[in-house]
């Protein structure tokens, strides 16, 4: 029972990151903009994120479908979590009014179910790094 769920959580988190790289990817304008809605960086180092962080997406959600660094995968995933919910604590906190720009344009959500969506994610990987630690 244990396996077939770290197996389901595995791949549910590594298609959710999978879609969001790959959403991010077609439209890297309208992610750059999504983060520029956040007031935190300027246009430059906006436009350099839009072009690294969905290329970390897909490379981590590779690392966690086809068990490829599976353990660092799962720490990624961890890490791009906290930055983003740092990112989002500040919107929320500040009263900003957008959508998170987690999936490309046009498919997001507000801050608040972002923020609450990443915690559960958050949780999640923390168990699974701490499982596939036990499996290595």
């Amino acid at each position: 029972m244990k396996q077939g769920l770290r197996v389901f959580l595995l791949l549910g988190i590594g298609l959710f990151f999978l879609a969001s790289g790959l959403l991010k990817l077609l439209d890297p304008v309208a992610f750059a903009e999504a983060i520029l809605r956040y007031r935190i960086v300027d246009e430059n180092l906006a436009a350099v994120l839009a072009l690294m962080v969905p290329w970390m997406e897909v490379v981590v959600s590779i690392g966690l479908i086809f068990r490829i660094w599976r353990q660092a995968a799962v720490l990624l995933v961890s890490v791009l979590l906290v930055v983003f919910e740092l990112a989002l604590a500040s919107a929320w906190i500040r009263g900003l009014d957008i959508e998170c720009g987690c999936l490309g344009s046009g498919v997001g959500s507000s801050v608040q179910f972002a923020f609450f969506r990443n915690i559960l994610i958050f949780l999640v990987a923390g168990w699974l790094y701490r499982l596939e630690g036990e499996r290595s």
